[in-house]
């Protein structure tokens, strides 16, 4: 890997982030899991869309790839028989990054770094390939992430980015609903707005 310090300065208390997704992390009492273990079928087809384009284009080789909250479940479980590829795993949960390292001790060609997202140790230009799946909705300022990426990513590099949806049907319910009257609602094991309300 080839280190450099981000030009981006720390325009939030990153130790704060940190201990609140490691606290989060501890009390889902995660442990590592393999790729395609989510709870939705939506989730699935997500996934496994995003995993068909990294396999395709990682097939060529010699690729430098990157995983941006890689959080529990990481993209590179699938990618390590791949040609030649290095893999990187980014999250700023020390605790999750600690748990993929002694998973992934014996591969040569992967690393796991505790950082924000937006404050990359890498070159300009660094990586061919850069998933950033579920994260944008997290961070406090996402044109920071996105200048960051722009600065890591080559110049004829992939780009994967997903983020939810926030005009899905539950998003919309819960917004036009009082709140009182939501929660009497879902309070009923019976109603048929609980399915809603867990999305």
């Amino acid at each position: 890997m080839k280190a450099t310090e981000s030009t981006n300065m720390p325009y939030y208390d990153t130790e704060s982030y940190r201990t609140y997704y490691n606290d989060w992390f501890k009390q889902k009492n995660v442990k590592l899991e393999k790729f395609l273990s989510p709870s939705t079928k939506l989730f699935d087809i997500r996934r496994k869309f995003i995993l068909d384009i990294v396999k395709d284009a990682a097939k060529k080789g010699g690729m430098n790839i990157l995983d941006l909250g890689c959080g529990e479940e990481t993209y590179i479980e699938n990618m390590l028989k791949t040609n030649n590829n290095n893999f990187y795993g980014v999250d700023i949960s020390d605790f999750v990054i600690d748990l993929h390292k002694k998973a992934y001790q014996d591969y040569k060609n992967v690393e796991f770094i505790a950082c924000p997202a937006e404050q990359l140790p890498f070159d300009k230009e660094y990586f061919d390939l850069v998933i950033c799946d579920e994260l944008v909705e997290h961070v406090p300022k996402a044109e920071i992430l996105l200048d960051e990426i722009g600065r890591v990513i080559k110049k004829d590099g992939i780009l994967i980015i997903s983020t939810p949806n926030r005009n899905r049907i539950s998003a919309i319910f819960k917004k036009l609903v009082p709140k009182k009257l939501l929660n009497r609602l879902s309070s009923n094991p019976m109603n048929t707005i609980n399915p809603l309300l867990q999305k």
